[in-house]
């Protein structure tokens, strides 16, 4: 069940994750009104049931009750939306649509192994 829960989470983010690389190549206009279209629509609704996914498992981790992949895919997803390296996907985008995914990302990243790796890529 623990393994089925963490390919809910992760088959959903590669699919969110696949639109948006459709976007890849696009420029000017089109790149604009693509990720204004991604973000009002699939990644809003992404973010919002991801977040229910987290609700329902009582808030802290997404399976079990303990770090699991899919906490880990999660956190790599949020850190992309939130880093400003997505033109036209504001870096907001998740505080203000799935604030508990954001306290989520920030728990993850103070784990200390996961600090750890994260300071020692710092150049």
């Amino acid at each position: 069940m623990q393994a089925l829960l963490c390919d809910e989470i992760m088959g959903a983010l590669e699919d969110v994750t696949n639109k948006l690389v459709g976007t890849f190549g696009l420029e000017g206009d089109a790149l604009k009104q693509a990720r204004e279209e991604l973000s009002a629509g699939p990644i809003m609704q992404y973010l919002e049931w991801v977040a229910d996914r987290l609700a329902e498992q009582g808030g802290k981790y997404f399976v079990g009750g303990t770090l699991s992949m899919a906490d880990l895919k999660v956190f790599s997803w949020v850190k992309g939306l939130n880093s400003g390296r997505l033109d036209h996907i504001s870096n907001l985008l998740v505080k203000e649509v799935a604030p508990t995914l954001q306290a989520h990302c920030d728990r993850v990243a103070q784990l200390p192994k996961i600090a750890s790796y994260y300071a020692s890529q710092q150049v």
